[in-house]
C-alpha cells in the first residue's frame, strides 16, 4: 500500500470508517513508526441491499398536467448507512472529553466522509487530516505502516 503524506503525532486519533464499521484508534508510537492502539470498534446492525429493503410499490403524485406519475423510492440501505456514521459521529463526540488527543485523521469513502465532516464539524479536536479510502477491512499493521513517515 502507498504511504501517505501526513505526520501524526503521538496521542492523535484515527477514526477509520465506512457504513457498516468503524475503528477509533489513538497513535500510541511516534510519527516515524505509528503504533495504533483501539479505543473503540463500532459495527452497524446487518444492512441488506436496498432491493431487499422493501417491496412495496413507489407512491402515485399527480402532475399538473393531469398525468400521474410515480414518485421515488428512497435508497433505505443508504440510508442505513449515513444512519450509522452519525452514530459513529455521536459516539465520538460522547467520548471526547475522555479521550484526550493531538488532533484526529479521519479515514473513509468519500461518501462516509462527507457525513462524518458534517456531524464532526463541532469537535473540538483539530481535524489534521481527511483521507478518501476505504481501510475498514485491511488489518491495523497495514494501516500504520501507510501512516509512517
Amino acid at each position: 500500500m502507498k504511504h501517505l503524506d501526513l505526520v501524526l503525532p503521538k496521542g492523535a486519533l484515527v477514526l477509520i470508517a465506512d457504513g457498516a464499521k468503524a475503528i477509533l484508534a489513538r497513535n500510541e508510537g511516534s510519527s516515524r513508526t505509528p503504533d495504533l492502539g483501539v479505543i473503540m470498534t463500532l459495527q452497524a446492525d446487518p444492512n441488506p441491499p436496498d432491493r431487499e429493503h422493501g417491496g412495496e410499490r413507489p407512491g402515485r403524485f399527480q402532475k399538473g398536467s393531469g398525468r400521474r406519475t410515480a414518485g421515488e423510492m428512497p435508497d433505505r440501505h443508504e440510508m442505513a448507512e449515513t444512519s450509522f456514521l452519525r452514530h459513529v459521529a455521536r459516539e465520538f463526540m460522547r467520548g471526547e472529553r475522555e479521550i484526550p488527543g493531538k488532533g484526529l485523521v479521519i479515514i473513509a469513502p468519500p461518501k462516509a466522509l462527507a457525513v462524518l465532516r458534517d456531524e464532526l464539524g463541532q469537535t473540538g479536536n483539530h481535524i489534521l487530516a481527511e483521507i478518501p479510502k476505504d481501510l475498514t477491512k485491511h488489518p491495523l499493521p497495514e494501516i500504520e505502516a501507510m501512516l509512517a513517515t
